[in-house]
């Protein structure tokens, strides 16, 4: 099942203190996103207007960890109580040798006692779990899976853009899988058709740009469907922010690198993967509430 939340950001009396959401009958507060937020940045200040979209952000996050403590519970690799409890007892002794208490801390900083017991709890069992998962045999094998993405491969790509300025996305769409079954039926190449309905620059040389890298110079919404292609092959339509785009690779120049060469990055990676696959296997079982004021109810 899956679960769409929409924030609705109403004053109250204590903004901190507002239930925004409830995951298996754990709830989360408003405090505890705006916390994530100012994580996230790190000292940065966000445009105004930009707030409501970093607190969406910072709610799914934290709804996901949630998830992923609740799979790790149920399958007897989370923390337990008395984990938890010793690990807040030591944060307690560490205020104590300076005179704090922690009643004192959790105010200082914002927490509630449940809010610091599930970032204890995530500390404990995340680390752990990665390093179990992600053995030098589980690296390698994840980055056979994906080499392209790692190994320094080039690809030769052309593609022509469909400018969504005087048009919808959804019609820009529906033009682009028109003119993609043109091409793959073979009633017109992928050249001629870029000279013929693309609005990019590269249209009068048949859409090509050249060879790019995974992350560069283009953006990852059109990297990573170009890195899917083998040679010759066209894409879906695919949108970035400049418009819906079909792509075709025309050449591969495949990349040296070992995957013990690019092991920081890919573990990195590696690591996202395991936290989303977490997260899917413990969906389904969720009951993942949004809370509305008793007035929305």
């Amino acid at each position: 099942m899956t679960y769409v939340l929409l924030l609705l950001w109403l004053p109250a009396a204590d903004p901190s203190g507002q239930v925004v959401a409830n995951v298996n009958g754990q709830v989360i507060l408003m405090g505890e996103i705006d916390r994530e937020v100012e994580r996230a940045l790190k000292g940065r200040t966000p445009p105004p207007d930009a707030q409501a979209q970093l607190r969406g952000h910072a709610l799914e996050q934290l709804i996901r960890r949630r998830l992923v403590l609740s799979f790790l519970n149920r399958n007897g690799q989370g923390a337990s109580a008395d984990d938890v409890e010793l690990r807040v007892e030591q944060i307690r002794r560490r205020l104590a040798s300076r005179q704090r208490t922690l009643d004192e801390y959790l105010k200082k900083t914002g927490q509630t006692l449940d809010e610091l017991q599930h970032r204890v709890a995530w500390e404990i069992v995340w680390s752990p779990y990665v390093s179990r998962q992600l053995t030098d045999k589980a690296l390698k094998k994840y980055f056979q899976s994906h080499r392209r993405d790692f190994d320094g491969t080039q690809l030769r790509v052309s593609h022509i853009l469909l400018s969504v300025r005087d048009d919808t996305v959804a019609s820009s769409m529906t033009r682009a899988e028109a003119i993609c079954q043109e091409i793959r039926s073979g009633k017109i190449s992928f050249a001629e058709a870029a000279r013929k309905y693309s609005t990019a620059p590269s249209a009068e040389d048949g859409g090509d740009v050249g060879f790019i890298s995974r992350h560069d110079p283009m953006p990852e919404s059109f990297s990573r469907p170009a890195f899917a292609l083998e040679e010759d092959a066209v894409s879906d339509p695919v949108v970035t922010d400049f418009g819906v785009h079909l792509i075709q690779c025309t050449a591969v120049k495949p990349g040296e690198k070992t995957w013990q060469d690019v092991r920081e990055p890919l573990t990195a990676t590696a690591t996202q993967h395991l936290f989303e696959w977490t997260v899917r296997r413990e969906q389904p079982r969720a009951r993942i509430e949004r809370m509305l004021p008793n007035s929305e109810k």
